[in-house]
């Protein structure tokens, strides 16, 4: 039996879940799901159909049966752009830092293990790279220190267990970078670029949809998040690739 790309996640989430939903709760089993998705427009549409990213949405029969505005936006607005893209967020694009394109849900069913109340929502802010330190934690097996020889780095993460109890993550900095684009958050603080544009600042707490940039009236905030986040990239290797990156597309330019 073929299914259609579309179909196969929900199958396969109802088909994991369903199971548990049966059993008493002294008989449900030890097992944690991890499930986090950045929800991409074409995650809902039209994979495997032809076209191309930007063009095959209009082949998606589903697609014309939408009223036009914005829900019509916010099923294919572009290859890379998030189905939150109600234009809310500033950006959107799934390949920038910016919370339009990275900000994104993460659920957590252990019918064994949950401190919290059935269907809590925490805003404690994660990332993937905690998903190691907490896979580690739950398996009692500790962080490789090398592998062959070679030493590892530390993990970049921290374990979600507290939350996972009904608790708070400790007080952190969280770094990322894609393709250039970069950005770090420290509590309700937090510092983005575009790929070599200029440090933006935004205070989450009281602007979640990056609206206001206070990197001018915040020059001393933005000195310092954007030293960690350089010392950061340093650490992991992360300039290096950046430049690396730009130097084989210039190289490819001039040919």
């Amino acid at each position: 039996m073929s299914l259609d790309r579309t179909v196969k996640p929900r199958l396969l989430l109802a088909s994991l879940l369903a199971p548990l939903a049966v059993l008493h709760a002294a008989e449900r089993p030890n097992i944690l799901l991890i499930l986090a998705d950045d929800l991409g427009w074409l995650d809902l549409a039209c994979y495997g159909m032809l076209g191309g990213y930007n063009t095959c949405w209009k082949e998606d029969p589903f697609y014309r049966r939408l009223p036009a505005g914005r829900p019509k936006r916010a099923y294919a607005p572009g290859a890379f752009y998030s189905t939150d893209g109600f234009g809310d967020y500033t950006l959107d694009f799934l390949e920038e830092g910016h919370e339009g394109g990275i900000n994104t849900p993460l659920i957590v069913p252990w019918p064994a293990g949950l401190r919290t109340k059935a269907g809590a929502i925490t805003r404690e802010a994660g990332h993937i790279t905690d998903f190691m330190p907490t896979v580690l934690e739950l398996a009692g097996a500790p962080y490789p220190q090398e592998r062959e020889g070679p030493k590892v780095l530390p993990a970049e993460g921290v374990s979600l267990m507290p939350v996972l109890k009904g608790g708070q993550l400790p007080s952190r900095q969280i770094f990322m970078e894609h393709e250039g684009n970069r950005a770090v958050r420290e509590g309700r603080w937090k510092l983005v670029a575009l790929k070599d544009k200029p440090w933006e600042l935004y205070d989450l707490g009281t602007d979640p949809t990056e609206m206001s940039n206070l990197a001018a009236r915040e020059t001393d905030l933005v000195t310092r998040l954007a030293q960690a986040w350089e010392a950061w990239a340093q650490r992991c290797s992360v300039r290096g690739k950046i430049e690396n990156v730009r130097v084989r597309t210039e190289g490819t330019a001039k040919e």
